[in-house]
């Protein structure tokens, strides 16, 4: 089953700070967009333990998994080309993992034809 954008969007946004998000967020007018049904933010500069969006993502893998894997959903990725998307990524296949009840490999590999069907988009920069 395959869920539509007009139907279901989750954000996990990941920025140093909340007020620079809300920022984004006001004037990139995010929250108008009346898609978005679940908001969790990930800021790794606020608090004392930093908090990035592969701690969101392992935190609820099972449900990263239903809605990438069981429901055809998609994974924007926006932001730098650095560690964080190798991080973000391994993330993603330990959701696989867990979910298929596979391994690390095999979750690879469908993450890989995941993102050959154009269902993982990366802007990095």
């Amino acid at each position: 089953m395959s869920v539509s954008w007009e139907e279901y969007l989750a954000d996990i946004p990941g920025c140093r700070c909340e007020s620079y998000a809300e920022y984004c967020m006001k004037y990139g007018k995010i929250y108008h967009m009346s898609a978005i049904i679940e908001f969790h933010p990930a800021f790794s500069r606020d608090q004392k333990e930093k908090v990035y969006v592969q701690n969101k993502i392992d935190d609820d893998s099972s449900r990263v998994y239903e809605d990438l894997i069981k429901k055809g959903g998609y994974f924007f990725l926006c932001g730098q080309a650095c560690q964080g998307e190798l991080d973000i990524k391994t993330a993603i296949y330990s959701a696989i993992a867990a979910g298929k009840n596979i391994s690390m490999e095999n979750a690879k590999e469908m993450f890989e034809n995941l993102a050959e069907a154009g269902r993982y988009c990366p802007e990095v920069y």
